[in-house]
């Protein structure tokens, strides 16, 4: 679809910075009985390895089930010891996990790892987006509602590492999901794969890790639409107004950067990113950025300031 384009006014917004906190987990399964201290001979639990549980983190995977004929990705929990805080080795740990399957639990509650047996050949992070390269038997199976729980498993899994809100899939280097590429025999076609900001979950995202995803769907009109607050949305007064093209080589151009500050005020937060950025084809290294947030109806958007008075 081609949009027209209406004159906007030129905002240059500073970001300001933040900490990812680790993504509110919503455990709908019980732990497998490996990842519990067993009872003592007294029936008193254990002690626990107070430095081990010191470097344990609660990290997010999603699996996926059939709900009266709809596919639907649920989250568990796991509690595990990370090398590394980087965003790739944290996402590498979440795909092993997913490929260990959900526990005997969760399978009596209908939880399946829906992702086909194939080898992770690279995995890149470039906040937002990260690009996983599968062996060529990742898209060896067919169906609609596999495809689906597939797609669905991989994008919130993946989106709950703290700086990835988008991913780039790709196999054996080639990226699928495109006209040229479709993806499996179901000819799926997407850009990348984000969250859909309609989801409950979008509630519990900071401002910078609703920026991230802002800036992930660009140039998904009616996703950027969706995560706009009201000023923005009275400068554009609808979707089809929106200049997609200058976001795209703008704020959609951003990759790699790094959140520095984070400053929230009530409903009113301030974002700084700080990176090398490519605009509109030039170069602009150790380049900062500055996002507006608000906070409507609970979930956090990005907007342009109120006008000055």
């Amino acid at each position: 679809m081609f949009l027209k384009k209406t004159n906007s006014k030129k905002i240059t917004l500073v970001f300001m910075a933040v900490l990812l906190s680790a993504a509110l987990l919503t455990g709908c399964a019980a732990k497998d009985p490996k990842d519990t201290n067993p009872p003592a001979g007294n029936g008193q639990e254990q002690p626990t390895n107070n430095d081990e549980n010191k470097n344990k983190t609660a990290l997010e995977i999603y699996f996926t089930r059939d709900n009266q004929g709809k596919i639907e990705a649920v989250p568990v929990t796991r509690e595990v010891v990370l090398e590394s805080e980087d965003p790739a080795a944290i996402a590498k740990k979440a795909l092993e996990l997913l490929n260990e399957g959900p526990s005997n639990t969760e399978k009596e509650q209908g939880l399946v790892n829906s992702l086909p047996d194939a080898k992770l050949l690279d995995l890149t992070v470039e906040r937002p987006h990260v690009m996983l390269n599968f062996s060529q038997e990742f898209e060896q199976f067919g169906g609609t509602a596999r495809l689906h729980a597939v797609l669905e498993q991989l994008t919130w899994t993946m989106s709950s590492v703290p700086g990835i809100k988008s991913v780039v899939l790709m196999i054996e280097g080639e990226r699928v999901g495109t006209e040229e590429r479709p993806f499996t025999g179901e000819g799926s076609l997407f850009k990348n794969l984000t969250m859909d900001p309609a989801a409950e979950t979008i509630a519990t995202l900071s401002p910078a890790d609703t920026l991230d995803l802002f800036i992930a769907v660009i140039p998904d009109i009616e996703k950027m639409w969706a995560l706009m607050g009201a000023n923005a949305r009275g400068v554009y007064e609808s979707s089809g107004n929106i200049e997609y093209t200058a976001f795209s080589e703008g704020l959609g151009s951003w990759k790699n950067y790094q959140v520095t500050e984070e400053k929230i005020e009530g409903d009113m937060a301030i974002v700084t990113i700080k990176g090398d950025q490519v605009l509109e084809g030039e170069e602009q290294p150790d380049a900062a950025y500055t996002a507006y947030m608000v906070r409507e109806n609970g979930q956090w958007k990005w907007d342009f300031p109120p006008a000055a008075k």
